[in-house]
């Protein structure tokens, strides 16, 4: 049977075609560096590619959170620290204020200083971390949670609920404290004022008990603000880790190597010149006539 020289033409085509398409993809390898650069590359591939792609927003939605969280707990610590400095001030000024050999003169200097104190562990309570969120007030992150009364009482008006944000798959963070030990110590600070103020000199000596108890509270807080620091560091680069072990898969899955590419190319361009030989001599025409 013989073949109609319309089939020969079409199969020709279809050969140049195909030739040219090799030509075409393996140019943009050659040209973006990439093994896939669209769907019909490689479906499989691109499947991939696109599962990758999630688990890396997915990684940099947590480290998100996790800077967000180191930035919060770094600024807690420093102020449980600021506190805790504060403490042992109002420690020193409890025991002048307990000896007897001073007059009652000094004493009310003294309770000046202790009330001078106790506004800082004000301004302390409504520190706020590098976001502007406040710091201890559970979670009333949007408002000072500590003011004065008329009356010199603390008012808190955040909740005793610590907010938290996630920080890797099913693990979340405590990025925030509560007022709780802040009122407690305010309210011994008070105290020790007012004993000063009224001379009563065995109650300054029980406060300082009370006091200590409260700088110790604090140094277990700061410590567990630093414990939860440290873990935000391990998972910080295990995240890093894992995005790094993805970003590798991805460039083995969807990137060529240029010389390689470089390679492919050229191959690609020799097949194709070589269609165009072949269908030349079967039609009897030109290179460049059959081209045109």
């Amino acid at each position: 049977m013989r073949v109609s020289n319309a089939y020969r033409y079409d199969q020709l085509s279809s050969q140049i075609g195909a030739a040219e398409l090799r030509v075409q993809q393996a140019q943009d390898r050659a040209t973006t560096g990439k093994r896939i650069n669209k769907a019909s590359d490689d479906p499989t591939g691109t499947r991939q590619l696109l599962g990758i792609g999630s688990l890396k927003a997915g990684i940099a939605g947590y480290t998100k959170n996790l800077d967000t969280a180191k930035g919060a707990l770094g600024a807690s610590e420093a102020a449980y620290g600021d506190i805790g400095d504060l403490i042992q001030q109002a420690q020193a000024l409890a025991v002048q204020g307990a000896t007897t050999t001073i007059d009652q003169t000094t004493r009310n200097s003294i309770a000046e200083q202790v009330q001078t104190l106790r506004d800082r562990l004000v301004a302390l309570g409504n520190s706020q971390g590098p976001d502007g969120r406040f710091l201890f007030g559970g979670q009333v992150t949007d408002a000072k949670p500590f003011s004065t009364a008329a009356d010199g009482s603390l008012v808190y008006a955040g909740n005793t609920t610590v907010p938290s944000v996630q920080t890797g798959p099913g693990e979340t963070t405590k990025v925030g404290e509560t007022g709780t030990a802040i009122g407690d110590l305010f309210d011994k600070l008070t105290s020790l004022k007012n004993d000063l103020a009224s001379g009563n000199v065995a109650a300054v000596s029980g406060r300082l008990d009370e006091i200590k108890a409260a700088g110790e509270t604090m140094v277990s807080a700061r410590a567990d603000v630093g414990r939860r620091l440290n873990s935000l560091e391990t998972s910080r680069a295990s995240m890093e880790r894992r995005d790094l072990d993805l970003t590798e898969r991805a460039t083995e899955v969807g990137e060529i190597d240029y010389a390689a590419a470089i390679v492919e190319f050229t191959a690609a361009q020799s097949a194709y010149q070589a269609a165009l030989q072949v269908a030349s001599k079967g039609f009897s025409m030109g290179l460049m006539d059959f081209i045109r």
